[in-house]
């Protein structure tokens, strides 16, 4: 009986060693949307831009993004992560939809669905003509009117005017070291300063530099006047090693660019080279509540000769779970200091963080440049290009679109621009004169491209557009006038 029993026992714990493991394998990820917030509305032909985060101990290996069950996207980290943010576009189309988004781990579980609705309004319908109304033929006369109060005359009203400023990286501060083809979220904080309500016919857009994303434009969220919002564009780091920049810039619902102009600026780190020293680390988050407050945030000396250094000093941060100072500098403990060099006049922004409520103190310095003041000069760019139809027909006539803006602090006069349909071809197929153009100021030009402007030819090919292509103008940077973009010709 005893050796019975003993078997019984032994039996049981074979049967629990074979069941945990299995039970283990079948942990699934978690996966939450963190925007657009459910019943969010939009636009037909709107980017609807879906942020998620999922977590996962095995690793997290793919997030799958379904409109109404059906998969529209599927994206994947360079390697398993533990934790991974991601933000997946999808073009609006009209009627109500369900977003979904599952996780996938290394082990192949999905996660449980997460879900959200929205509606999507259709495009406005061009207004038809209006039928030429009907002259009556006989019109009775109306009674003599009594003569009105005179009421004085009221001025009319004055049109709002749209401006932007910088006022933090919430997230990758300039100079942020990253791996090649490293994935990552950058964020702005700016602020509303003009007159002008923005709406979602606004958006901040992509100028110059290098985009280091598939999305260049990205809807405004509604913001007032004197109001902040933060701009996320998910990007991926280039695989060269350096320095990485590219401009970003708020636009009204003309296509016109206003503002102050945002910086993404990372260092992609060699990955054959030794790891930099790590700053110190933050203290660990104490928990707080309420909105924090900064005792005191100045410099040393607030106006300084070029090449020279200042000390920034801080005070007691109270009720924040952790601190930072925008321009590269990053977290910081508090009280504390550090020295600065800035290469010109400089805003910092010291920003004390609890949960979303967020607390800013700034320090300017300024910066005195030896030497005579730089003269200020034009700058020409290409800041939009497009063909209609597209892709067009070897032999059809092709409506070009072609936007230049002026980022110089000067007004250029007298340059041409030319299209040619393929960056090898010998002459322009569009020219334009462009008489001038006001510093910070754009111009749309546009033309009928000539019947059979690629011959024979189709497929793949290089179409370029030059700005000042015989250097009439001179300009603060001359690398930038010429912009090449792949299409795809039909036979």
């Amino acid at each position: 009986m005893k050796s019975r029993k003993i078997i019984s026992i032994i039996f049981a714990l074979v049967i629990v060693a074979l069941v945990l493991p299995a039970c283990a394998s079948l942990a699934k990820p978690a996966i939450v949307i963190s925007s657009p917030p459910s019943g969010s509305t939009y636009r037909e032909g709107d980017d609807v831009a879906i942020q998620s985060t999922s977590a996962d101990a095995a690793g997290v290996v793919r997030v799958e993004l379904a409109i109404d069950g059906a998969v529209v996207r599927n994206d994947a980290p360079p390697a398993p992560q533990a934790n991974f943010s991601i933000i997946q576009t999808w073009k609006a189309t009209a009627g109500a939809h369900t977003v979904i988004v599952r996780a996938h781990n290394a082990a192949g579980t999905a996660s449980d669905p997460a879900a959200i609705s929205i509606s999507v309004s259709p495009a406005a319908a061009a207004p038809a003509n209006a039928p030429t109304p009907v002259l009556p033929t006989a019109v009775a006369q109306p009674p003599t009117p009594i003569p009105p109060t005179a009421v004085p005359p009221t001025s009319a009203p004055t049109a709002c005017a749209n401006n932007a400023v910088f006022v933090a990286d919430v997230t990758v501060p300039d100079g942020t070291p990253l791996s090649p083809g490293q994935t990552f979220n950058k964020t702005w904080r700016v602020k509303n300063t003009g007159t002008c309500a923005w709406t979602t016919a606004y958006d901040f857009a992509f100028v110059t530099g290098e985009a280091m994303a598939t999305t260049t434009a990205i809807a405004a969220p509604s913001t007032a006047p004197g109001a902040t919002a933060d701009f996320l564009v998910a990007m991926t780091a280039p695989t060269t090693p350096g320095i990485h920049a590219g401009q970003w810039k708020l636009r009204n619902a003309d296509n016109v660019f206003f503002g102050g102009t945002m910086t993404a600026n990372i260092n992609v780190i060699n990955p054959s080279a030794p790891p930099p020293a790590q700053p110190p680390a933050p203290p660990p988050a104490t928990g707080c509540s309420g909105t924090p407050n900064i005792a005191s945030f100045t410099a040393a000396a607030t106006t300084i000769n070029g090449g020279q250094s200042t000390t920034l000093n801080w005070g007691a941060v109270t009720g924040a779970d952790s601190v930072e100072i925008d321009n590269g500098i990053g977290g910081v403990p508090a009280p504390g200091s550090t020295s600065v060099t800035p290469g010109s006049t400089t805003t910092y922004t010291l920003i004390a963080h609890c949960g979303s409520n967020t607390k800013t103190a700034q320090a300017t310095i300024t910066v005195q440049l030896l030497g005579p003041p730089p003269i200020a000069l034009p700058d020409l760019y290409v800041s939009e290009f497009s063909l209609n139809p597209d892709p067009p027909h070897k032999s059809q006539v092709t409506q070009v679109r072609v936007g230049v803006y002026n980022q110089g602090n000067a007004a250029s006069t007298g340059f041409k621009v030319q299209w040619y349909a393929g960056s090898g071809y010998p002459s322009a197929a569009c020219n334009w004169n462009v008489g001038s153009l006001a510093a910070h100021g754009g111009q749309i030009l546009t033309c009928n491209a000539p019947a059979n402007t690629w011959g024979s030819w189709y497929g793949s090919i290089t179409t370029r557009v030059k700005v000042d292509p015989d250097g009439s103008v001179t300009e603060s940077n001359e690398g930038n006038n010429i912009y090449d973009k792949n299409i795809s010709v039909s036979p």
